[in-house]
């Protein structure tokens, strides 16, 4: 039993990592950026965890195909599905002329959602 334990523990933590990367990538590129404007982190994809079978070796292509669009090769998923989540875009002059706090709190929230699916 023990072994059938550690298995679900390293597919369970793979698939957290999965979406930790997934996270950070459309948190930090700008929602339909292009491949060659994507952050320098991403240029070659995400990183594949290891303890999910069956997803490519080491790297998976992602991109945005459109504003709201993100493909992936190797998406371990049966169907696309959807992210929402909300940003505030806070303006570095604002910060500076405001403080950080003042600046965030004025700054608008953003409704943003996004859908993942296999390239």
């Amino acid at each position: 039993m023990t072994n059938y334990y550690e298995e679900k523990f390293r597919q369970h933590c793979g698939l957290l990592q999965l979406g930790d990367n997934f996270s950070l990538y459309l948190c930090i590129n700008e929602p339909g950026v292009s491949k060659s404007e994507e952050h320098s982190v991403f240029k070659n994809g995400i990183p594949s965890p290891g303890q999910l079978h069956g997803l490519p070796h080491h790297r998976m292509d992602i991109r945005f195909i459109s504003n709201d669009t993100i493909t992936v090769v190797g998406f371990p998923y049966d169907e696309p599905f959807h992210v929402n989540y909300s940003q505030r875009i806070v303006k570095k002059n604002s910060i500076y002329d405001q403080g950080l706090q003042i600046a965030y709190s004025e700054s608008e929230v953003e409704k943003i959602r996004l859908e993942f699916k296999s390239k």
